[in-house]
């Protein structure tokens, strides 16, 4: 599936490989791509932002269709929680150069 630039209210930044959604005009909430190496960080992600009272409930489903559409649905196949090398991922999906 290719990688869109937008999702609902979060927009994806290929250079600094963030994932941002405007709260109120100048307050931006920021979920950095680059953390994504497991499972169980994908999902404290989605969790903090759940946890947000600005959050809706489409507000999270967008970031879980970013976050499958980037890093595909195989990180977390067979209920397994193996390492993600999120630079090579990011790198190929989203063209992001790493220093």
């Amino acid at each position: 599936m290719a990688v869109k630039s937008q999702y609902g209210r979060w927009n994806v930044d290929t250079k600094q490989a963030l994932l941002t959604t405007v709260i109120t005009p100048g307050a931006d909430y920021e979920v950095p791509l680059e953390e994504m190496t497991s499972s169980a960080r994908i999902m404290d992600w989605i969790f903090q932002v759940q946890e947000k009272t600005w959050a809706s409930a489409t507000d999270v489903g967008d970031l879980v269709e970013a976050i499958r559409d980037i890093f595909g649905r195989s990180f977390c196949g067979g209920a397994n929680d193996a390492p993600i090398n999120a630079k090579a991922v990011l790198s190929k999906q989203l063209g992001t150069v790493f220093p």
